[in-house]
């Protein structure tokens, strides 16, 4: 079975080619998509290069050996995780993202899944994948989210109130990527990553989800958006939280009652 595209094929086998022959690599496996033969000319790839426990690589030595897989066009440290470096390789026309994650061993052995397997030395990663399964994608903390999400609504509102539209809107796609999109997606048994494949959603719950982007950034579809955004998230919350679970009532009340002086605001400047 061939995996991918042609230019995903071309750089894993470079990267492959490359990476064996250099005595400070230990193995090589490939995640996300590649992992169900699901890449498609818009995907990126998901690297793990595991780096034999003795050795460290400087920046500028990671950069070197990417060099080695195409026309790098970019290479720059993730700001969430220092292992993580994300690149861009020129495919003219097409252009190819590349994470890679530079790990040791030990560092394999906690992953949020088991990928391809490209090469290793000595059966190394088989072994780990199978002493240590993978432990899966975060789900969504339900008791974290219900203390954040009306902090998060206020602030939504109070830039409304200001008329700092931009910004308002910019945070209420933030709050549905990371916290609402990711609790639907639980619901319907899909992976909570952000809005990933949303549009696998049930109609009824993709047509909530649309309510939730303004048909206008002004002020009033601004407005209009976030209640429907606390609308869903309610929804999503009440649909799959325990009986024992502890709404914040307090924090939900004020928000709402805030909102209705948002709303008297937009109305009188209209």
């Amino acid at each position: 079975m061939q995996m991918g595209t042609e230019m995903h094929r071309n750089l894993v086998k470079k990267a492959e080619i490359c990476l064996k022959e250099d005595k400070r690599f230990t193995g090589m496996a490939i995640g996300g998509s590649w992992i169900d033969n699901k890449l498609d000319e818009f995907s990126d790839l998901d690297l793990y290069l595991i780096i034999d426990d003795a050795i460290t690589l400087s920046f500028a030595e990671k950069k070197v050996i990417l060099n080695g897989w195409g026309k790098l066009l970019s290479f720059y440290v993730n700001g969430h995780d220092e292992n993580v470096t994300v690149s861009l390789f020129d495919f003219d026309p097409n252009l190819l993202h590349v994470d890679c994650k530079w790990i040791p061993l030990e560092g394999f052995k906690k992953r949020v899944e088991n990928p391809v397997i490209i090469f290793e030395k000595g059966n190394l990663l088989s072994k780990c994948i199978k002493d240590f399964p993978s432990i899966g994608y975060e789900l969504p903390n339900f008791e974290l989210d219900e203390m954040r999400f009306w902090t998060w609504m206020h602030y939504v509102f109070s830039k409304i109130g200001r008329g700092e539209i931009i910004e308002a809107y910019g945070y209420l796609c933030e709050v549905r990527n990371c916290c609402v999109g990711p609790m639907v997606l639980h619901k319907n048994d899909l992976i909570p990553r952000r809005m990933r494949y949303a549009e696998n959603l049930p109609e009824a719950d993709l047509e909530q989800i649309r309510k939730t982007l303004p048909l206008n950034c002004d002020a009033r579809g601004c407005f209009d958006a976030t209640m429907q955004l606390i609308e869903l998230y309610k929804n999503t919350r009440d649909a799959i939280v325990s009986s024992s679970f502890i709404k914040n009532d307090a924090a939900e009340i004020a928000c709402l009652k805030y909102a209705e002086n948002i709303k008297n605001i937009i109305r009188n400047e209209h």
